[in-house]
Protein backbone atom coordinates (compact mmCIF):
# COMPACT_ATOMS: atom_id res chain seq x y z
CA UNK A 1 0.00 0.00 0.00
CA UNK A 2 2.92 2.42 0.80
CA UNK A 3 4.29 1.54 -2.59
CA UNK A 4 1.27 3.07 -4.21
CA UNK A 5 1.12 5.91 -2.22
CA UNK A 6 4.67 6.64 -3.29
CA UNK A 7 4.24 6.19 -7.05
CA UNK A 8 0.80 7.75 -6.48
CA UNK A 9 2.74 10.99 -4.87
CA UNK A 10 5.68 10.36 -8.02
CA UNK A 11 3.13 10.50 -10.88
CA UNK A 12 1.19 13.70 -9.33
CA UNK A 13 4.20 15.84 -8.89
CA UNK A 14 5.86 14.97 -12.03
CA UNK A 15 2.11 15.95 -13.73
CA UNK A 16 2.55 19.12 -11.43
CA UNK A 17 5.70 20.04 -12.71
CA UNK A 18 5.79 18.50 -16.64
CA UNK A 19 2.09 19.40 -16.96
CA UNK A 20 2.08 23.19 -17.37
CA UNK A 21 5.13 22.89 -19.84
CA UNK A 22 3.37 20.56 -22.28
CA UNK A 23 1.92 23.50 -23.88
CA UNK A 24 5.03 25.19 -24.49
CA UNK A 25 6.29 22.11 -26.32
CA UNK A 26 3.58 22.12 -28.58
CA UNK A 27 3.61 25.55 -29.09
CA UNK A 28 7.28 25.30 -30.68
CA UNK A 29 6.23 23.19 -32.98
CA UNK A 30 3.06 25.29 -33.75
CA UNK A 31 3.07 27.37 -37.14
CA UNK A 32 -0.52 28.78 -36.78
CA UNK A 33 -3.11 27.62 -33.57
CA UNK A 34 -6.07 29.70 -32.98
CA UNK A 35 -7.84 29.79 -29.91
CA UNK A 36 -10.79 27.64 -29.73
CA UNK A 37 -8.55 24.62 -31.58
CA UNK A 38 -7.41 21.97 -28.93
CA UNK A 39 -4.05 21.18 -31.33
CA UNK A 40 -2.23 23.56 -34.01
CA UNK A 41 -3.61 23.75 -37.51
CA UNK A 42 0.06 23.56 -38.65
CA UNK A 43 2.99 22.21 -37.77
CA UNK A 44 6.81 23.18 -38.67
CA UNK A 45 10.15 23.70 -37.33
CA UNK A 46 10.40 27.07 -37.40
CA UNK A 47 10.80 28.01 -33.72
CA UNK A 48 13.59 25.15 -33.73
CA UNK A 49 15.33 26.47 -36.68
CA UNK A 50 15.68 29.45 -35.52
CA UNK A 51 17.08 28.68 -31.56
CA UNK A 52 19.40 26.42 -33.28
CA UNK A 53 20.85 29.32 -36.04
CA UNK A 54 24.06 30.98 -36.29
CA UNK A 55 22.07 34.41 -35.83
CA UNK A 56 20.26 33.09 -32.67
CA UNK A 57 21.22 34.92 -29.40
CA UNK A 58 19.18 32.31 -27.22
CA UNK A 59 22.38 31.83 -25.64
CA UNK A 60 23.05 34.87 -24.53
CA UNK A 61 19.96 35.71 -23.75
CA UNK A 62 19.77 32.32 -21.73
CA UNK A 63 22.69 32.90 -20.20
CA UNK A 64 21.90 36.32 -19.24
CA UNK A 65 18.64 35.45 -17.60
CA UNK A 66 20.60 32.54 -15.71
CA UNK A 67 23.05 35.05 -14.14
CA UNK A 68 20.32 37.81 -13.10
CA UNK A 69 18.82 34.64 -11.60
CA UNK A 70 21.60 33.92 -9.30
CA UNK A 71 22.75 37.55 -8.58
CA UNK A 72 18.59 38.03 -7.79
CA UNK A 73 18.93 34.56 -5.58
CA UNK A 74 22.03 35.73 -3.63
CA UNK A 75 20.58 39.10 -3.11
CA UNK A 76 17.09 37.82 -1.70
CA UNK A 77 19.11 35.49 0.52
CA UNK A 78 21.71 38.58 2.06
CA UNK A 79 18.84 40.50 2.70
CA UNK A 80 16.33 38.03 4.15
CA UNK A 81 18.18 35.87 5.91
CA UNK A 82 18.99 38.38 8.79
CA UNK A 83 15.19 40.23 8.33
CA UNK A 84 13.86 36.87 9.17
CA UNK A 85 16.03 36.01 12.19
CA UNK A 86 15.31 39.59 13.55
CA UNK A 87 11.33 39.32 12.92
CA UNK A 88 11.40 35.72 14.81
CA UNK A 89 13.97 36.51 17.82
CA UNK A 90 13.00 40.26 18.64
CA UNK A 91 9.70 41.89 19.82
CA UNK A 92 9.66 45.84 18.12
CA UNK A 93 7.02 48.57 17.44
CA UNK A 94 6.01 47.65 14.08
CA UNK A 95 6.63 43.98 14.02
CA UNK A 96 3.11 43.09 13.20
CA UNK A 97 3.07 45.42 10.30
CA UNK A 98 6.11 44.73 8.89
CA UNK A 99 4.74 40.56 8.88
CA UNK A 100 1.67 41.66 7.23
CA UNK A 101 3.13 43.85 4.13
CA UNK A 102 5.55 40.44 4.00
CA UNK A 103 2.86 38.61 3.66
CA UNK A 104 0.18 40.62 1.89
CA UNK A 105 1.23 39.29 -1.63
CA UNK A 106 0.63 35.87 -1.14
CA UNK A 107 -2.90 36.52 0.62
CA UNK A 108 -3.82 39.09 -3.29
CA UNK A 109 -4.42 36.36 -5.90
CA UNK A 110 -1.37 36.70 -8.65
CA UNK A 111 -3.46 36.84 -11.53
CA UNK A 112 -5.47 39.77 -9.74
CA UNK A 113 -1.52 40.95 -9.90
CA UNK A 114 -1.26 40.36 -13.53
CA UNK A 115 -4.19 41.53 -14.78
CA UNK A 116 -3.89 44.61 -13.28
CA UNK A 117 0.20 45.08 -14.85
CA UNK A 118 -1.27 44.11 -17.91
CA UNK A 119 -3.55 47.22 -18.35
CA UNK A 120 -0.01 49.09 -17.53
CA UNK A 121 2.16 47.26 -20.44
Amino acid sequence: MKRIVRWGVLVGIVIGVAGPLLPLLVWSFAQQWLFPNLLPQRWGLAAWEYVFSPSSQVTEALATSLGLALLVTILAALVGAPAAWALAKYQFAGKRLIEWLILAPLIVPTLTVVMGLHIFF
